[in-house]
């Protein structure tokens, strides 16, 4: 299923749990428009690129081109067109009438307007990543292997980010000594997940750093914390990118024109260029108190994934199981960032899922679901159970001639599959081939 990997690059980022309340669509376009006044990127500008966004109760369309069947044109706002459903499922961007198009949805409410312009600046300029620069991505498959539990890599990464840290806020000879830790670190770590760190600083760093050019923020608002999670990898990527991104401004003033030219570096290889030389160094105490939290927090997320399993299993309410003895479903989409690894082969998907074969479609939105593997990859060697636990309320089920359909709240499963029951557990069996 390897061709289905970088398509996961936008899958969704944030899924819809309730209904956000309705914000004015044309107001935060203004602010968009306002915030877009100021040097962002090279060749980059949001006020001509499609946007869809969620006001709450419907999609208004903004600046595009072919608008698909389902919108029509909003005759008070000439070029705006509205869906009265809310098809926007994440602030991502996605191919919408055969253009790329930012999808938003709602802040939230408390948020100040220029805080949710810049959201928009951000999701619009993964639209010019995707036009411009589709190599600026990371493969998420690769995120399930990256080697999180390794306490020394993860004290060698929190030592990199205290450097970065120190190089924006106390001196640049810092920078040298935060490439010299990273360095070091990638030569251990496996080339797919030393890709997928470099891809997604490209991707959401970038991103992140535009968004924070949009609201005109200091430095001092974009240090990355040194003390993420362990397994944090794609959240720590969005704030060590932005970081390097700062760091470039000042050591290498015309990058983003380099960049722009040649896509190709990475943001550390750019930045190591123009790096001075270091008289900074971090201490041996500071390297022996990193290993020794490191470990504590390994161990300690071990155990936090075993709790979570083990509540996950234990949920009150309605249970459905999926077995695929068959065949095993292949990932057609998930969320990225609320994804855990929580034993070998079993994956906690926290919002959503979308899994399929040619006997059977599972879609989940807004429910926790495992799944366990069934082959090596934690994912995308196909899986061959899914369990969703905790409905309060029991889906309908529907069967004709050995066609099942499960549907409820945020839930559709259709299969070919034999159904059993057990007190408020439904298990589907796919029948075989």
């Amino acid at each position: 299923m390897k061709t289905l990997l970088l398509v996961l690059v936008s899958a969704l980022a944030a899924c819809r749990t309730a209904a956000p309340p309705a914000v004015d669509a044309f107001a935060l376009l203004a602010a968009v428009d306002a915030a877009a006044t100021r040097d962002l990127w090279p060749g980059f500008d949001p006020r001509t690129m499609p946007v869809a966004l969620d006001d709450g109760t419907r999609t208004l369309l903004f600046r595009h081109p072919s608008p698909p069947p389902e919108f029509r044109p909003l005759a008070e706002h000439p070029g705006v067109f509205v869906s009265e459903r809310r098809i926007v499922m994440a602030n991502t961007s996605v191919q919408l009438g055969g253009v790329e198009t930012a999808t938003v949805l709602p802040p939230q409410s408390d948020a100040p307007l220029p805080r949710r312009a810049a959201l928009v600046v951000h999701e619009l300029f993964h639209v010019y990543q995707r036009n411009h620069h589709p190599r600026w991505a990371a493969n998420e498959a690769d995120l399930f292997l990256y080697p999180s539990s390794d306490a020394s890599l993860v004290a060698a990464q929190r030592l990199e980010a205290e450097a970065l840290r120190r190089a924006l806020v106390v001196d640049v000879c810092w920078t040298r000594a935060a490439l010299d830790e990273r360095r070091a670190r990638f030569a251990r770590m496996p080339a797919a997940a030393v890709a997928y760190e470099r891809g997604t600083e490209l991707n959401e760093g970038l991103a992140t750093y535009v968004e924070q050019r949009a609201l005109a923020s200091s430095a001092a608002a974009v240090l990355p914390d040194p003390y993420f999670v362990p397994d944090a990898i794609r959240a720590r990527a969005y704030r060590t990118g932005l970081a390097l991104g700062r760091l470039l401004d000042r050591l290498q003033p015309g990058w983003r024109a380099t960049l722009e030219r040649d896509d190709a570096p990475s943001l550390d290889e750019l930045l190591a260029r123009s790096a001075p030389p270091t008289t900074c160094s971090l201490t041996a105490d500071e390297r022996r108190a990193a290993l020794a939290r490191a470990n504590a927090d390994v161990a300690a997320l071990d155990q936090q994934h075993a709790k979570t399993l083990d509540a996950f299993l234990a949920r009150d309410g309605w249970r459905i199981v999926v077995d695929t003895p068959a065949a095993p479903l292949w990932p057609n989409s998930f969320d990225p960032l609320n994804v855990q690894l929580l034993a070998p082969g079993t994956v906690l998907h926290a919002r959503f899922v979308k899994l399929a074969n040619d006997r059977a479609s599972i879609e989940l939105l807004g429910h926790p679901a495992l799944t366990y593997a069934d082959g090596a990859h934690p994912l995308f060697d196909g899986v061959r159970r899914v369990i969703v636990s905790g409905l309060a309320a029991e889906p309908r089920v529907t069967e004709d001639r050995g066609a099942v359909t499960i549907e409820g709240d945020g839930i559709t499963i259709r299969a070919n599959a034999r159904v059993t029951r057990d007190g408020r557990t439904i298990s589907l069996t796919n029948s075989e081939q």
